[in-house]
């Protein structure tokens, strides 16, 4: 499959498929005469594994290193399944705690404005005494 059937397949731009073999991360094989680029479905599920860690924030650098340290496991469509599952989870953690921690500053605001108001109402009937 060439670059244009790839970014087709994988709703992004042939630019972006560009940047990911500039940085190391693809590496499709190449024509005999035509010197257009060939992915296989390798490629596919390795640039989708790509494009997950980096919706999860991950840095190309750091995609760079795990993906050479996971070498042994390579190509293997299940590696690539666990991969996303497992930084896809982290994610979900890191979102759970953010939300959790969110909550309590709006319910900690909620009983502060309760009691600012509570105490404006009994201060106004003091007042009105």
């Amino acid at each position: 499959m060439q670059i244009k059937d790839m970014a087709h397949r994988l709703q992004i731009t042939p630019r972006a498929i560009r940047y990911y073999e500039e940085k190391g991360l693809i590496k499709p094989s190449k024509a005999d005469a035509s010197g257009y680029r060939q992915f296989t479905e390798e490629d596919v599920w390795r640039l989708q594994t790509i494009m997950t860690l980096r919706e999860v924030g991950m840095a190309v650098e750091d995609i760079r290193e795990l993906l050479i340290q996971m070498k042994d496991q390579e190509g293997s469509l299940l590696h690539y399944l666990e991969l996303q599952r497992s930084f896809m989870y982290t994610r979900w953690v890191e979102m759970s705690k953010v939300i959790q921690t969110t909550e309590a500053m709006i319910e900690r605001i909620r009983v502060e404005n309760r009691l600012i108001q509570e105490s404006c109402l009994h201060w106004q009937k003091r007042t009105s005494d």
